[in-house]
């Protein structure tokens, strides 16, 4: 009898030992899941979907004149043509959210710089004969137009990013409307009501110069 007896306590004191490291090893696990919530990046929730998005967008007009002078006869022909750019952000997957506190109520937040997002395409709105011409002159001017125009737009992309201040004011009031409630529902505990937005590197875009485009459709020079 004493022999079952010890065995029942030695059973009872092994059980509860188990039991305690159990115990202690899920209260480890809960901490460190806990420490682990409390520190990970806002980039969870709604925040780890924002890659590509328009902010801003203008409308450039442009026009040009491809000539072709010969002692047979001259012809010239006005070129004219528009299109919208749109300016946002493209964000890798990788990218890391850094939310830093200003105020109780006010956030700032620092995105890559703005780029025009849209692909460039020539699309002539208005073509003005002066002298008509036809045949290969026809095809030469026109080609010369449509690679003059397609240079232009490339280059008028960071022109009117840099010399037009209105672009980057639009898309930063943009991107504080769209990010606020997706950083507010990243990490409930937050309050900000404002967000500030700043692009990484939009304090260079001053000190660049607007190029000056020829009123002739030839290729500006590199």
């Amino acid at each position: 009898m004493n022999q079952i007896i010890t065995a029942i306590i030695v059973a009872t004191l092994v059980g509860g030992g188990m039991y305690w490291q159990l115990e202690k090893a899920n209260a480890d696990w809960e901490e460190k899941y806990k420490i682990a919530l409390d520190s990970r990046p806002a980039s969870y929730g709604q925040l780890s979907k924002v890659n590509r998005v328009e902010l801003a967008t203008t409308t450039v007009q442009q026009k040009c004149t491809a000539e072709e002078l010969t002692l047979i006869g001259d012809s010239i022909i006005d070129f004219e043509w528009e299109m919208e750019f749109a300016y946002g952000i493209d964000l890798p997957p990788s990218f890391e959210w850094k939310i830093d506190e200003i105020s109780p109520k006010k956030g700032k937040v620092i995105l890559p710089m703005i780029s025009q997002l849209r692909p460039t395409m020539v699309e002539f709105s208005r073509i003005r004969e002066i002298d008509p011409s036809s045949g290969d002159r026809w095809e030469l001017l026109i080609g010369r137009a449509q690679a003059a125009a397609s240079q232009w737009l490339e280059l008028e992309q960071q022109n009117k990013l840099a010399n037009d201040r209105n672009v980057i004011e639009s898309a930063r009031s943009s991107a504080a409307k769209f990010l606020l409630p997706l950083i507010r529902e990243a990490n409930p505990d937050l309050k900000y009501t404002e967000l500030e937005v700043i692009f990484d590197g939009e304090e260079e875009l001053e000190a660049q110069s607007a190029r000056i485009y020829p009123d002739k459709c030839v290729l500006a020079s590199a």
